[in-house]
């Protein structure tokens, strides 16, 4: 929801539990089994997260130039801090995702620093 085809779907309470219970909606109705998941940047987190809720249907996670979490730790954490210091802002004003990635690439592009 809120991302690729499911754009239109965005409101500000998307969120990081919100992209797993679509994810973990799609393995229970087609009942998915054996399934490699591939997470990329922040879909580390995703992955992470649909693997603790349904390891049973989960072989493998792949992840791909990916946030790979810690314990207690939030996408947040991992963030330069100028970016973190925006994206705690973007938050308290409940921002939506999309806004926060195209500040994301606007403030990697301006800065030329890979996270």
């Amino acid at each position: 929801t809120g991302l690729g085809e499911r754009a239109h779907l965005a409101v500000r309470e998307t969120s990081l539990q919100t992209h797993v219970q679509d994810l973990q909606a799609v393995l229970q109705m087609h009942d998915l089994r054996d399934v490699i998941l591939v997470g990329h940047s922040y879909a580390g987190m995703v992955i992470s997260l649909l693997a603790e809720r349904e390891r049973a249907r989960i072989r493998r996670l792949v992840y791909l130039d990916a946030f790979v979490p810690e314990d207690g730790k939030r996408v947040v954490d991992y963030l330069l801090p100028l970016v973190r210091r925006e994206a705690i802002a973007l938050s308290a004003r409940r921002v939506s995702a999309r806004a926060f990635c195209r500040l994301r690439a606007s403030l990697v592009a301006a800065l030329s620093v890979r996270l």
